[in-house]
């Protein structure tokens, strides 16, 4: 089963991030797979099928080691500051 999250590359989401980065739906990780377009990024949740239209994905935070600036850029092949200074201003954001 696939999730169609509507955060793309223009999104300043990388399309490096495919098959290397994960997604927190909930509290479980998901793989980004397939590919991520200028509008929207494919997660894999068949390991846990129970997501739901309208629970929250965190691409990029600090809900967890994965997906924290750090790991997202690492495994993304580009640097942290890279990636949070292409994030789009209009995606939500939670300040810790």
């Amino acid at each position: 089963m696939l999730a169609l999250l509507p955060v793309g590359s223009t999104d300043g989401y990388p399309s490096s991030a495919v098959d290397t980065c994960k997604v927190l739906i909930g509290d479980h990780l998901y793989p980004v797979v397939g590919s991520i377009s200028s509008a929207h990024t494919i997660v894999d949740v068949s390991e846990k099928p129970d997501v739901k239209v309208g629970d929250v994905a965190t691409l990029v935070g600090a809900d967890h080691a994965e997906i924290e600036p750090r790991a997202i850029a690492k495994k993304a092949g580009i640097g942290h500051y890279a990636l949070m200074s292409r994030l789009n201003a209009l995606l939500p954001r939670k300040l810790v």
